[in-house]
């Protein structure tokens, strides 16, 4: 979910509307990044997933999680992703113009939480 999120944010604009947008999902990426970093299971390969964007397909490597701290590190993950879908509808509110887009990636985000359930 990192990478996506940092193939995403590459695509907005540092500048301007979006920038708060940006930045929240960079900030969001990041710490989803860390969080699986330290709690990946190196005792387990790899799976290679395929990642379907813009008509291509890409292969993604996924790592397992410890399981002593798979539920752990799930509930730190649907947090990272609350707090960040709180920051969008908040910058949503400060600005009329883009308030409809922060809300659609707010509404993205909060769709990808079912992943984690699961």
């Amino acid at each position: 979910m990192a990478k996506e999120l940092k193939a995403l944010v590459k695509q907005l604009p540092a500048r301007g509307d979006y920038a708060e947008a940006r930045e929240a999902l960079a900030e969001a990426a990041d710490s989803l990044a860390d969080l699986s970093r330290r709690n990946r299971d190196n005792s387990q390969p790899r799976l290679q997933i395929t990642v379907q964007s813009d008509n291509q397909a890409s292969r993604r490597p996924v790592a397992a999680v410890k399981p002593d701290t798979a539920a752990e590190t799930n509930a730190k993950a649907l947090a990272i992703l609350e707090e960040t879908t709180t920051v969008l509808l908040r910058s949503a509110a400060s600005n009329s113009d883009v308030a409809v887009h922060y809300q659609r990636i707010a509404q993205a985000l909060n769709s990808s939480k079912v992943l984690l359930r699961s």
